[in-house]
């Protein structure tokens, strides 16, 4: 049996995403500035969601502001986050994360952020297929009805 898993270990490329400090950073700074709203907002970094059927691990979501029940944990989440956030990496290309968005979109998420650590942009998606393109000032989403400082993101 060991033989085999060798063999496939050997044979198949794995992709596996790894975030680097940046990326890191810029969770945190994403959970900072959306804990400041924590009374409209609970957000979420790697959340596994299964939604539809449809299984992805967004870098980061918001939710209208729920209660956590510590003692009944979710392994995957069915029910879809107002927005999710996808940060790209420097092996990363965006092709695939806004094929990504269109099935968010086809599973009830309301509003997709792109942001590109190098460039300091944001681009905010919605499901009118509709772009809007932040390099500063703020980043206002009207889905969330929120105004967020595109440096305090890139801080």
């Amino acid at each position: 049996m060991s033989l085999i898993i060798d063999e496939v270990l050997n044979t198949e490329e794995i992709s596996i995403d790894m975030p680097s400090r940046n990326h890191a950073g810029i969770l945190s700074n994403l959970g900072g500035i959306f804990f400041q709203h924590k009374d409209k907002f609970r957000s979420f970094s790697q959340l596994s969601l299964k939604l539809n059927g449809w299984a992805s691990i967004p870098d980061f979501c918001v939710y209208p502001q729920i209660k956590i029940n510590w003692n009944n944990d979710e392994l995957e989440v069915i029910t879809p986050p107002l927005l999710v956030v996808e940060i790209i990496s420097p092996q990363q290309g965006t092709k695939e994360l806004i094929d990504k968005f269109e099935s968010y979109f086809a599973n009830g998420v309301k509003s997709c952020w792109l942001l590109n650590p190098l460039l300091h942009q944001v681009i905010i998606f919605d499901a009118q297929g509709n772009r809007t393109y932040i390099h500063s000032g703020l980043i206002q989403d009207v889905v969330l009805q929120v105004d967020i400082k595109i440096d305090d993101v890139f801080e």
